[in-house]
């Protein structure tokens, strides 16, 4: 897949792209060490980017992404013998995702971690995948599925990855 390639940029500033003004209005992350606190705001961002940011690009982009991110997903989770975390993830994957007429602010958009940017939109979507891509997840697999964790999840889309090049 080669995602820095698609004719409009999953972010950026052209029609059918996620705008960096929508990834700027992701909720952030309290800083506070109230664990309820933070798993709720969590649920609130892996929300917004589930129903704003995938809802800005077409059906057909999420649905690519979502089986881009069942293996990212695999890899961070695998991250004893990948040695990739969300984060890192996140720092080699956002450049090829976000793409407009001003480099630097591309390079700007793409720092990871808690920030309201493209990396953190994209370390969001690797470490919440079953719950970021939920609508997705269900419309591959053919309606909703109760599989027992996030891994099984992302084998299940993958396998039908492998089934779809048979």
């Amino acid at each position: 897949v080669f995602v820095r390639e698609l004719p409009t940029p999953v972010f950026g500033d052209a029609a059918g792209s996620c705008s960096y003004d929508t990834v700027r209005a992701l909720p952030q992350a309290p800083k506070v060490d109230d664990t309820e606190a933070a798993r709720q705001m969590d649920e609130v961002r892996e929300r917004y980017v589930r129903e704003v940011v995938l809802g800005a690009v077409r059906r057909e982009v999420r649905v690519l992404l979502c089986y881009v991110f069942a293996l990212l997903a695999l890899v961070a989770r695998n991250e004893a013998g990948t040695r990739m975390t969300a984060y890192s993830l996140a720092v080699v994957w956002a450049p090829n995702m976000a793409r407009t007429d001003d480099p630097m602010q591309d390079v700007a958009m793409c720092a990871a971690g808690n920030a309201a940017t493209v990396g953190g939109v994209v370390q969001l979507m690797v470490q919440g995948f079953e719950r970021v891509f939920a609508p997705q997840i269900e419309e591959i697999l053919g309606g909703r599925q109760r599989v027992a964790n996030a891994d099984d999840v992302a084998a299940e889309v993958l396998d039908v990855v492998e089934l779809m090049d048979r």
